[in-house]
């Protein structure tokens, strides 16, 4: 379990909390940024210190889960790469969005072409 914080002097206003899963897997359990300190670029800080983190435990992937309506999470993982990766439901939470980061190029590029078939790349 590797876990992180921001602060504002002693103050906590930001967190994320992860770990390895089989398959060279890292999962963002939890993170959050208090609400006033928000839009500061807190969240994306967080997410590019556990992105170093998941690099440095020989992650091939880093994948999250969160609520389809919390739409600054899931807008700052997609600029950060992140691609919309499933869908499920939680008794607790309700639907959850999947997001998934490849972290090698070829492993990214694979993924592109095996489940977004869809896009075509530029001629």
């Amino acid at each position: 379990m590797f876990r992180l914080g921001a602060y504002a002097g002693d103050e906590l206003v930001g967190w994320s909390v992860g770990h390895m899963e089989r398959g060279d897997v890292f999962y963002v359990a939890n993170s959050g940024v208090v609400a006033t300190y928000r839009r500061r670029g807190i969240y994306s800080s967080l997410l590019n210190a556990m992105g170093e983190r998941a690099r440095a435990e020989g992650a091939v992937a880093i994948r999250s889960q969160h609520s389809v309506v919390n739409n600054p999470v899931t807008i700052a993982k997609l600029r950060a790469g992140f691609h919309v990766s499933g869908l499920s439901q939680s008794a607790r939470m309700g639907t959850l969005v999947e997001l998934t980061l490849h972290i090698s190029p070829d492993r990214q590029a694979m993924y592109r072409n095996r489940v977004l078939p869809y896009v075509t790349p530029a001629d």
